[in-house]
């Protein structure tokens, strides 16, 4: 990816917030090689955790559990990143070929990372919705609702990039089916999360 196209994408960023079926399809138009989705999967999650942390220091949020294993734990986080970005892209893929999309598989892998890299900005509002409730935390409790809020946002973006990509032009059902996916999604990588960082026998 050249220099222009990096530049494209970092301004991409925040119209993927106003005009999410638009930044797909300039995401789509750069030609992504996997390296590239690869990339952005890994800032993704660099970012994710520089932002989570920077915003659980200042309000006083429950530590990141990798953090409290070292560099083994960042791995296996990562290596999970890259795992939900194959997840993902293969989902993207099979089912909206399943209901007549036109997405290849390389599209279906530049926007599972492009949502992964997207949506990492939400991760403060994730960390201070669930500081809000932790015991003596000194944030007000109505602030739980912006982990909610940051859950619908990844839905509608990542339903908006998914229509894009196969062509739906009705986004409504392609939200109920990211709905059901997210929730599959989620119990398979609790399941490997566990695997990787739970505690050892």
């Amino acid at each position: 990816m050249t220099d222009s196209a990096y530049q494209a994408m970092a301004e991409n960023v925040v119209e993927a917030f106003k005009e999410p079926r638009r930044s797909a399809r300039r995401i789509l138009a750069l030609d992504l090689s996997f390296a590239d989705c690869t990339m952005m999967a890994v800032l993704g999650f660099a970012l994710q955790g520089l932002l989570g942390n920077v915003v659980g220091l200042i309000v006083g949020g429950a530590p990141d559990l990798a953090s409290s294993r070292g560099i083994g734990g960042l791995i296996a986080q990562l290596a999970l990143q890259l795992g939900v970005l194959m997840i993902l892209s293969g989902g993207i893929y099979a089912v909206g070929k399943r209901f007549g999309g036109r997405a290849s598989r390389s599209d279906a892998t530049a926007m599972a990372a492009w949502h992964i890299l997207v949506t990492a900005l939400l991760s403060p509002l994730i960390v201070i919705g669930v500081g809000a409730v932790a015991p003596g935390s000194p944030l007000p409790g109505l602030l739980v609702f912006l982990w909610p809020l940051a859950m619908g946002v990844t839905i509608w973006l990542f339903a908006s990039f998914v229509a894009e990509a196969h062509g739906f032009e009705r986004l409504m059902p392609v939200v109920f089916a990211s709905i059901g996916g997210m929730f599959a999604l989620g119990i398979v990588s609790a399941i490997f999360f566990s695997l990787f960082l739970g505690p050892p026998a």
